[in-house]
């Protein structure tokens, strides 16, 4: 027993599937995909999952919504390219990586259930403004790179960094680009093409692809992640849909109150990415 059908979980990784396929120009293939039960908690709910290269496994007790489900489906199914067709991780201290392998996956995961008419701007927002609390809130958010490689398994929010961090700085960069008529996506495609022939680390090909792009990111990348400087958004970042208020190192999306028609199409085609 679960709180949705069987049938409606499956429609949903049916159009996420079928989405990131075409974002990538893949053909349709097989691809596994296991959700195993766990026992009940009392007022509590909990999901998981593994993403692999042709499938993943999944976890969640019985309570989970399917909207969780399908979050998590978006994430963990990005990892089919992400990174490993985009680049090579490092042979030690992968998690030294994972603000690019895990916060870049987290940045596709709302981008692609928008494109495909799963989210619209209010899920989008919704899931946005938690995970900026978590941000805000995280007494490790100043932390430099190397302490995730130290602490990550022994802390929480030293495990969630990488997530928040890369999605951030993905979202910082996806801005930039859109100002030059471009957007991460031409940057993503650029790396999978390059990947077999470089046998570059995924996160030195992105440098490489973006210094071609005209848009050197070295030095934010040194400032962000290796030295873990907080990442506040321009306001304008999600420009038509809203402003991001900013008080102090907390930021929420706000979105405009008459969205709708043209500009929520415009606003759509920056959230998803189309």
């Amino acid at each position: 027993a679960w709180t949705f059908e069987d049938e409606a979980l499956v429609r949903d990784l049916e159009t996420i599937i079928a989405g990131q396929r075409r974002f990538w120009g893949d053909p349709n293939a097989p691809f596994f995909v296991t959700l195993t039960q766990l026992p009940s908690v009392p007022d509590r709910s909990t999901s998981g999952g593994t993403g692999l290269r042709d499938g993943y496994a999944l976890y969640a007790t019985p309570n989970v919504v399917l909207q969780r489900l399908t979050r998590l489906l978006a994430h963990e199914g990005q990892h089919t390219w992400i990174p490993h067709q985009v680049g090579r991780m490092p042979d030690a201290d992968e998690a030294a990586s994972y603000w690019f392998s895990e916060g870049f996956t987290d940045f596709y995961a709302p981008r692609i259930l928008v494109r495909q008419g799963l989210w619209g701007a209010r899920e989008f927002t919704d899931d946005l403004i938690e995970m900026l609390r978590a941000y805000a809130a995280s007494r490790e958010r100043s932390a430099p790179n190397a302490r995730i490689v130290e602490a990550r398994q022994k802390l929480w929010m030293v495990e969630a960094l990488p997530y928040q961090r890369g999605r951030l700085f993905a979202t910082l960069i996806d801005a930039q680009l859109r100002t030059r008529g471009r957007d991460l996506d031409d940057v993503m495609v650029e790396m999978r093409r390059r990947a077999p022939a470089s046998g570059m680390l995924a996160t030195e090909l992105f440098a490489a692809v973006m210094r071609d792009m005209g848009l050197p990111v070295e030095e934010e990348v040194r400032r962000f992640i290796e030295r873990g400087e907080p990442i506040l958004l321009p306001q304008d970042t999600f420009a038509p849909c809203g402003v991001l208020a900013t008080r102090g190192v907390r930021q929420e999306l706000v979105l405009d109150p008459n969205l709708e028609g043209a500009r929520l199409d415009a606003c759509l085609r920056v959230l998803g990415g189309a």
